[in-house]
Formats: C-alpha cells, structure tokens, sequence
C-alpha cells in the first residue's frame, strides 16, 4: 500500500499586493499534519507536488492542493463581490434597451458592454489584484472568466447547455474554475435566474472577457461560443439537462397550465413562430445591419397541422415572444399562448415539458432543445448547422431553386451554401420558397406517430432516409465554423430525420434519377 505524504493542511490564503510593481504574492498558511505545528509559506516558492520541511517536525510536507483550491475559489469569489459593488452597468432586460452592436460575433457583444462600464480607481485596483490572483493561483487552480451570449435565446440556451455537457463527459477542461457574466442585453431574466443556480455567475467576468485575448488560457470565450450551441460530438445523448424545477416552480407552473384550461396529465404541443415583430419589438429593428427573413414563418404555416393535433386531443399553444398577428382559431385545444398568457417562465416550462415543439429554426426551439425534448423545424436550409445528434429531431427543408433555370436544388447543392445574409437569396442564385402548410401538417404527424409508436417505416422511406444520411454527412460532417470549431465531427452519424412524406414528394433533391423505381430495385 503506498503510504500517505505528511501534508501542510492549509487553512489561509492570504494576498499581499504590491500595485506599484503589479506583483502579488500569496502567503498558504496552516498545520503540519504530523506535529500540528503551524507555518507560511509563499505558494510562489513550490509548485504542486512539492514540499518544504516543518519547523516543528523537520517532516518533508507537501501543501494540500485540494485546500488552495478550495481557498483559493473563495478568494477570488470574495474580490469578484467586492469588485462587483463598484463596477456598472449590470445588463438589463433587452426589451427595455435601444440596440447597439450590428455584428453577431461575442467580441462586438461584449465591446459594446464594455463602452458602458465605468470603472473608478478603486475598481482598476480590484480588476488588477484579481489578475494578479489568477496568475498566482494558475500552478493550483486554473481561474478562467467568460460572458454569455444571452443577447439571442437560443445561444444562451444552448451554448450554455453544451459547455456544461463538455465538461461532463471530459471534454477540454474540467476541474477549472469558471466564471460568466453576461452580455450587455439579457433575453429572458428567468433563464438568467435558472443559470445563476448551475453556475459561477459575476457581472465582472464579462469585463474580464471583453478584455482578455481570445485565445488567453483565462478566458473561457472561445470554448463557449466558437460551436455555436452545436452538439458537434452528440454528447447530449450521455448527459443530462442541466437545468431543473423547484416544487414551488412546479405549482406554480400547474397553476397557470389551469389558468389556460390545460387539464392536469393533458399533453400539449407548442409550436413557435418567427416573424418581423419580434425583432422590432424585442430585439430592435437598429440591433443588425443584415435582416434574417429567410428563417422567418408565422403560425399560419402550422395552421393545418395545429387543427389536426387538437382533433387528436392535444393542446396546441402558439408561442412567441411578438406577433404579427391574431391568431383565429375557434378549436377550443387551440390556445394563444403568445399574446394572452405569456410569461418568461411558461416559455421555460412549456419547452421544457411539451410533446414536441415545432417552429422554424429560432431561438424559440432552444429550451425544447437542452431538455432533449422533440422538434420538427421548418425551414431548415443550413445543412452545415442541421440537429444531427438527437434521434428525435425532424425537419424539412425549404425549396430552393436555382434562380435560372427553376430546377429544384439537390441535397449536395443544399450543403455547399453558406448561411445567406438575411433574405438576400438573389445574390446566391437560388429562388427560396417556404414549406406549405401541407407539407408542416404530414412532419407534425409523422413526429405524433414516433412518440406514439404507431409510425411504419416503409422499405422506400428507410432507403431515402439512408440516401440522406449518406449525402449530409459525406458532403457536411467535419466542416468548421468560422472560428475553427466543427458543427458536425468526423466519426458521428446523423441521428435526426427529415420528413418522410417530404422526401417522397421532393425526389429532386437526390439529383436526376437517383430515386426512381430502378434505382430503388437496385440498392
């Protein structure tokens, strides 16, 4: 049995700061573990591992990493608070506030928070001793800062819920100290709440994000948002949604399900839209210099697929957090969640406990999204970016047709586009046209059918759904956002569907041929 090392048990870390020379030095203090004789000692003479001799005992003691650890998280917890009180603005809630950042990337979210921080003498001090404190504890405990993309719903869902998955299954680092702030708007004030509860939360980690090197090992911003919320090596099937409901939370999400004459027990289905009035209503029509109408759909494009889920004894709420219109619907299972009973919160529950959801692809989807729930998207033309890694995710493609000669894209010409600004599809050539009504209403219910385990999978679906598979990820899997992090890793299948009834009437998209009668015969 290999014996245990006599250790020094720290009980105190104490900082000492010299502002004039921009050096601090951190002093472990604590008891011999054979003698109990207590001493100090500069952490900066010893590195992890080794050890210095009692005064008491003469024993070779090594300083218990665990202890500075612990000591040292508190630390700088204790500065980040102190440093907080004299640090402003703290984000406010983004319908409150006129946009001001026009590029979608972290650094132009994060710079433009950090136009409005006001930092007084005694807060450079504080911002200064707390680098200095991170640099010095490094050896013992990696301290690293970062700042949520909570301008946009569905980056501070799930990106968030993808850092978390990562460090579950050992993914890049997992014993460091990490702390968030958030952007300069704040989406939903109640999804800010819940994250408070499962992280290390400061306001003053976004300043030291905003200006820390991209690549600096204190800063956590690469790591959270150059994947774009994508479960690029499908962990999310191995980890559990890291976000939860209290009992209270719970009533009182019964109490409003009642108070929009949802029985208890009763399953509903939310589908979501995405239209011009929430980015001028919520987001602010100055926020971006590029308009994003291509994934825009309202609820008349699920009208038919809403009437038929209510027929089948479903609750059907319209979500949203802006509409452009009422909604007319005399079923009684159809209800307008959106303008009449919406809150914060119930946008949490609801995605979080629907059957499934189905929306175009938006933020919206994002909460449906980290509690694995499942979704039928609309619309959903970039392939790079597609949910691959739930089995319970089903999605159309819009029609895209080359702007010349009227011929239907293929899926390989599909995956070659990048993401068009807005709805700027002229200058790709392509003609973009919406999924029909129809088209939602066959998705919806072949979703309905899986979970109620009545679907048929017929042999000519399996070999289209194949050909898909095949075509995605030969021509998509491996390819790099913009800041080198892959949406889809080499090595991971498609686990995600598109929709059956879709594919049959679309034979265009696997090229001239490729899925005749003939060709079906011969695979």
């Amino acid at each position: 049995m290999q014996e245990t090392r006599p250790r020094l048990h720290v009980q105190w870390l104490t900082p000492s700061m010299d502002f004039g020379r921009a050096k601090l030095t951190l002093h472990a203090s604590g008891l011999c573990s054979e003698c109990g004789a207590s001493m100090s000692l500069a952490l900066d003479e010893l590195a992890p591992g080794e050890t210095t001799a009692c005064a008491g005992c003469g024993q070779s003691l090594e300083p218990s990493k665990t202890d500075i650890q612990r000591l040292g998280k508190s630390l700088v917890k204790k500065y980040m608070d102190s440093l907080e009180r004299h640090i402003a603005p703290w984000p406010e809630h983004a319908a409150s506030q006129e946009g001001k950042h026009s590029r979608f990337d972290c650094y132009s979210t994060m710079n433009e928070y950090l136009k409005d921080v006001r930092l007084d003498v005694r807060a450079q001090d504080e911002l200064s001793l707390l680098m200095a404190l991170a640099l010095e504890l490094r050896p013992w405990l990696l301290v690293r800062f970062g700042a949520m993309q909570s301008s946009y719903f569905g980056h501070m869902s799930m990106n968030t819920e993808n850092y978390l998955s990562r460090r579950d299954v050992g993914i890049g680092f997992t014993d460091s100290y990490d702390i968030f702030g958030y952007g300069q708007f704040v989406i939903n004030r109640q999804l800010k709440r819940k994250w408070d509860e499962v992280l290390n939360t400061s306001q003053t980690a976004t300043v030291f994000a905003s200006m820390m090197p991209w690549d600096s090992p204190h800063s956590i911003t690469k790591e959270v948002f150059a994947n774009q919320g994508a479960d690029s090596a499908q962990i999310w099937r191995k980890t559990e949604p890291h976000l939860c409901f209290s009992e209270e939370e719970l009533r009182y999400a019964r109490s409003e399900l009642e108070r929009m004459g949802i029985q208890p027990e009763s399953e509903y289905v939310c589908i979501g839209e995405r239209t011009s009035a929430y980015r001028k209503t919520i987001l602010n029509a100055n926020k971006f210099k590029q308009t994003s109408n291509s994934r825009d759909a309202g609820f008349d494009q699920f009208s038919l697929a809403a009437m038929a889920l209510a027929d089948r004894g479903y609750f059907v709420l319209r979500m949203g957090a802006a509409s452009d219109l009422d909604l007319c619907s005399s079923h009684p299972r159809i209800i307008d969640y959106a303008s009449k009973y919406r809150s914060e919160f119930m946008d949490l529950y609801l995605g979080a406990t629907c059957r499934f959801f189905a929306a175009p692809p938006s933020g919206v989807t994002s909460i449906a999204s980290i509690f694995r729930r499942p979704i039928v998207f609309s619309n959903y033309f970039y392939t790079k970016f597609t949910q691959h890694w739930l089995e319970n995710i089903l999605f159309l493609l819009p029609h895209l047709y080359n702007k010349n000669t009227q011929t239907h894209l293929s899926l390989a010409e599909y995956a070659l586009l990048d993401q068009p600004p807005g709805d700027r599809w002229e200058n790709y050539g392509v003609t973009f046209v919406s999924n029909t009504p129809e088209e939602m209403l066959h998705a919806c219910l072949e979703m309905d059918d899986h979970l109620s385990g009545v679907w048929t999978e017929t042999e000519e679906d399996r070999l289209r759904q194949t050909r898909v598979r095949q075509q995605l990820e030969s021509s998509v899997r491996g390819k790099k956002s913009p800041n080198g992090i892959p949406f889809w890793e080499s090595g991971t299948p498609m686990r995600s569907l598109v929709g059956s009834r879709f594919l049959k009437d679309n034979p265009a998209l696997f090229g001239p041929g490729a899925m005749t009668t003939s060709s079906f015969e011969h695979n």
